[in-house]
Formats: structure tokens, sequence, C-alpha cells
């Protein structure tokens, strides 16, 4: 279009007589000499601006509009309890003196960038927002979602996060989270600013306070699924350190979780807060969430304890879910789902381990009592074993699935760190190997075998030997949970059969080679680091599983001395015969396990009248 058309120029005087409107507006409000006169301006101005739309794209023009209103002034609107127009008798109402203040603050911060509206001038702002919260009565649902945007731009800025982290800020905050919450964004974003600050004790003082007084606001709120929600957002920020005693919070929260289990509505969002909980205080939430002494109630008939009906519920649910997961594969809501299956497999893997580790009321002050050894007894077991056999039949035939059907590779989960020269053949077992709620159910999968002795359950498991054995070497983070499960297997009917048809010697034996005889190229000229605590403990269970097969050899020499059972006690007698006896400290008590395996072995060996002359040699040479 010609520039010099009649029709744009039209358009053009039309456009710079509703900005000189405007400027009139605002000129009242800079030079009005009453506060009355300064409020119609504004008011005015908000009023025309609505019937301009276009304009707020102009980010100079506005820009110049924000400068023409006094920073102080907007205070005083905040502050003020009523302003008298030019009748006496016509009072302005102090919400709609608000009103104003939050609706002109709330125009420039959203179509302003920031460096136009200038981060102070909004942040000073911020107590007088804070404090239109609290106002009673309430203000209406749009002023109040106006202020809870602006404080959500503002809380991620050092001066924002500082006004809102302060104790009235917080108390106002958390009540304003009762009725939206947004509010526990705005906690989440400013608590983000903090950690990056650093980790002060001052911090974590205020996060501490922050969960009681949520704690104390939501007791008696009967929907308590934006309550879970918050909590989880503000604990993934923080990383709580290793504490000698448990926050004083954790133990009303741990209450409220248990209770929660017989209500439907948020439920899942309760899963996902004990999952997190669950991470950050390892030590002290499983045991004071599945305390049953503390938590019983009873119907007409028996004693039900909270804490196996919150766990048993979250059984239910996995099993549901697994049955359907397939489905949802390709859905937006498949990540949701794998993070509520992560979440709950932790949670009953903490009910069954918390009952190792009991703790009584008395000893949450005392360190040294934390863990008390109780085992799970007969009754208890019988009580919840039909439930996690069902639970774990279900585990274990999604697993299968998901492995030959490749669901892993359908799903669309990636990751950078896929290394190129995996095959195809055993990509989906990488990917398998690394997804948490596979970790999660491997981890429940190796903590409830080791409690349940029936030969259905193990047999079940040694059907799967295939995909123990294929998940094995991709995740070293997986391999004592496996080990613990190839272990338990072995007591099946054909366990022993499985496990040398999959090669399950030749896998793990290779592992514990490389961990007993390590590279011995130096660290820095490519070559591994010294073995850890963490990997003699994996050699210690191969060890004890690789020991129990090659006497199960020797026990059956004559019916197995065809097959690749019969000489495994050899491999080992070879492996014991090459250990250096320096080295690694950490692998000392694993080398003494390992010598004396060995003598065991060819004692057993001599019994059977399989012994060879170099194997009397090298037990001498060991006593010697």
């Amino acid at each position: 279009m010609n520039p010099d058309t009649p029709a744009l120029r039209t358009e053009n005087n039309t456009v710079e007589k509703q900005k000189e409107k405007l400027i009139q507006n605002l000129e009242l409000v800079r030079d009005g000499t009453t506060n009355t006169a300064k409020f119609v301006g504004l008011y005015l101005f908000q009023w025309n601006l609505q019937d301009m739309p276009d304009l707020v794209q102009d980010w100079d023009f506005m820009a110049k509009c924000w400068r023409y209103i006094p920073a102080n002034f907007l205070d005083r609107l905040f502050v003020a309890t009523q302003f008298k127009g030019e009748d006496p008798e016509h009072i302005i109402d102090r919400n709609i003196v608000i009103d104003l203040a939050v609706s002109t603050i709330y125009t420039f911060a959203i179509f302003l960038p920031a460096e136009q509206v200038g981060y102070p001038k909004i942040s000073k702002r911020i107590p007088g927002l804070l404090a239109a919260l609290n106002v009673q009565p309430m203000l209406p649902e749009d002023v109040t979602y106006e202020i809870l945007q602006v404080l959500q731009m503002y809380a991620i800025t050092p001066l924002g996060a500082s006004f809102m982290l302060d104790g009235q800020s917080r108390a106002i905050l958390i009540q304003a989270a009762k009725q939206d919450q947004a509010a526990f964004k705005i906690l989440r974003r400013a608590f983000i600013v903090e950690v990056h600050r650093g980790q002060s004790a001052r911090m974590l003082s205020r996060f501490h306070d922050t969960m009681s007084r949520l704690i104390d606001a939501f007791r008696d709120v009967p929907e308590m699924t934006a309550f879970f929600a918050g909590a989880f957002d503000l604990l993934v920020v923080i990383q709580p350190p290793e504490l000698r005693n448990p926050p004083p919070w954790l133990g009303e929260m741990a209450r409220i979780l248990r209770e929660s289990s017989i209500k439907r509505k948020g439920r899942d969002a309760a899963t996902f807060l004990v999952g997190v909980l669950q991470h950050k205080y390892p030590m002290h939430f499983p045991p004071i969430l599945f305390d049953s002494d503390a938590c019983a109630i009873y119907n007409k008939k028996e004693p039900i304890s909270l804490s196996w009906r919150f766990t048993q519920l979250r059984a239910v649910d996995i099993r549901i879910t697994l049955t359907s997961i397939k489905e949802k594969v390709d859905t937006p809501g498949y990540q949701s789902i794998k993070h509520r299956l992560t979440a709950s497999y932790y949670i009953i893997a903490g009910f069954i381990n918390s009952r190792k580790w009991r703790v009584s009321r008395n000893s949450l002050e005392r360190a040294e009592d934390v863990q008390t050894p109780v085992p799970f007894t007969d009754d208890v077991v019988l009580k919840i074993r039909d439930e996690m056999s069902n639970l774990c039949q279900k585990t274990m035939e999604y697993l299968c699935d998901r492995y030959d059907d490749g669901l892993a590779a359908k799903s669309g989960y990636s990751d950078p760190t896929l290394p190129s020269t995996i095959s195809d053949d055993n990509k989906s077992a990488w990917l398998m190997s690394h997804e948490p709620h596979v970790i999660a159910s491997v981890t429940l999968l190796a903590l409830w075998l080791q409690q349940d002795a029936s030969a259905r359950l193990h047999d079940e498991v040694a059907d799967m030997m295939d995909i123990t054995l294929k998940l094995y070497e991709p995740n070293p983070a997986l391999r004592v949970l496996l080990i613990i499960i190839v272990h338990q297997s072995l007591r099946a009917t054909y366990g022993m059969e499985n496990f040398a048809l999959h090669r399950g010697w030749e896998i793990l034996f290779h592992d514990l080679k490389s961990i007993v005889v390590p590279d011995q190229t130096p660290a820095g000229g490519g070559g591994k680091p010294p073995p850890d605590d963490a990997t003699a403990n994996r050699g210690m269970h191969l060890l004890r599983l690789l020991a129990e097969v090659a006497k199960y050899g020797l026990g059956h020499h004559e019916r197995l001395k065809r097959t690749r059972h019969a000489g495994r006690w050899n491999e080992i007698l070879e492996l014991a015969s090459s250990l250096n006896c320096e080295g690694a400290a950490a692998l000392w008590d694993l080398k003494i396990a390992l010598l004396d395996s060995m003598s065991t072995l060819v004692d057993l060996a001599a019994e059977v009248g399989v012994i060879t002359v170099e194997a009397k040699r090298v037990k001498e040479l060991v006593k010697g």
C-alpha cells in the first residue's frame, strides 16, 4: 500500500489521536495534585486502553506510558483504605482501588519485555501484590489471577524471590495455595532461585518452615490433590543434606499420606509425593510411613494397617496400569504413566524393606537406634503373599512382553548416551535397562524374591532367565539386583538348566573375573579405575551364586559330566590360582571369600572322586 494514500493517512492520524488521548490520561497521573486526581487519570488510561488493543503491541509507546506512572503512587493504591471522589459522599471501595493497581502492573508486566518494564520497578511492588492477596473480603477471581501471574513472572528474579520467601509473604502464599495452585508454583520458583544461590542453612530452614506451614494450612482440607502436587513441586527443587534426625514435619506428612490411602481423590498425586520423599529422605521416611504400630485403624473384624492399605492400593494400580499400558505408548500421557509406575514400585519396595528396620516412636531422637533389624515374620508374609505374588507375576509378564515386542524401541524413548555400537538385537535390552520404571520393577522383584520362598514364583522367575541375563550387561546399576533374581531362580525346578541354556555362567563369570583380576592399565592410560566398595559387593554376590552353581555341578557329577555344569568348579579354581594378593583394599574380603570357596570346592571334588593333582597343589599353596 502506498504510504501516501488517504486511507493510510487517516489510519495513522487515528492511531496518533489514540496515543495522544492516553498520554493526556497519564499526564494527569503524573502531575495530579491529589491521589483522587491521579486515580481518575489511571482509571481512564486503563479504560481507554481496552478500546485500543493494537497499541499494546507498540513496545516503545507502552514503555513511554510506563514511565509516566509514579511507582510511589502504585504503592499508595495498595495501602489506601478508601478514596473519596469529587462528591464527598461518593467513596471508592478499597477493592476497586487495589484492582486498578493490580491491572496496571499486570498490563505492563505481560505486554512489555523485561528490559523495557524494568525488573526493580515491578519487583518492588511485590509486597503490595502479596498484601492484596490477603485483603478481606477477598478480591474477585480475575484480580487474584492477575496477581498470581505477575508473581510467577517475578519469582525468578533475585529481588522477587527474596520478597516472596520472607516469612509473612510465605504465609500469605500458603493461604492462597488453598484456593489456587499457582501459589505453589510461585514458591517453587522462588526456592529454585535460592538453590542456585547455594543451599544455605537459612534457605533450608525456610523450606522446612514452609512445609510445616503447608501441612497446618491443609490439615482439614477434604481434597488434598492440590496439596500433594504442590508439596511434590517444592520437594523436587531441594536436595536436603544427610540429617541425623528427620525434619519435624515428616511424621505428620506420613500420617496424611497414610490416611489418603482410603480416599480415591488425590491418590495418584500422593503416589508421586511418597516417591520423592523416599528419594529425598531414604533413611527416615520409609520407616515412619510404614510403621504399622503407629497407624492401625480397626474395622468390625480385624485391624487393618494403613501402611499396608496404602501399599496394596499402589499394587492394584500397577496391575491395572500394566494391563493397558501398550495402548498408551503413543499417547501424551505415557510419560506420566511411567513416572507413576516408578513411584508406585518404589513405594512397595519401601514397604517390604521397612519391615527389616522399623522405627519405634522413641528412637527418632537417637540416630543410633534408627535401624533395628526386624525380619519379615511368617504371618506377615502369609497376609500379603497373594497380593505381592500377583503383582510380581504381572510385572514379569510385562517385562517379557516389552522385551519380546520391542516395546522400548517403539515407545519413543531416546537417550543421547545410547552407544552407537549397540546392535539392533541388544537395543531393546539396553533401553529397557535404563528406564526408571523398569529399574524400579526389578528392585521390587529382587526384594520380594528374598522374602517369598514359594516354588511357583521361583519357577516363573526362572522362565524369564533369558531376559534377566540380557538386562545384566547394559546397565551396571542393575547388576546386583539381577544377580539376586538369578540366584533365587536357581531354586526353581529348571533353574540350573535355564541358567546354563542362556549362558548365565559365561556372562556372570566374566563379570566376576573383571572384578577380581581388573585391567592393570593405569587409569590415566585408558584403564579402569580401581574397584570401589560397591563393585566389591557385586563381586561377593557373584561369587556366592557361581559357587552354588559349581557345587551343583559337582554334586550331580555323574549325571552332568557331559554337560556344561560339570567343569565349572575348575574355572573358579583357576581364577583363585591367578589371584594377586596386592591391589585395591576394597577387594580383600572378596579375595579371601574366593579362596575359601575354592578350598570348599576342592574338598567336594575329592569327595565325589573328580579331584585333580593340580587342584591338590593349588589348595596346598593356599594353605601355605
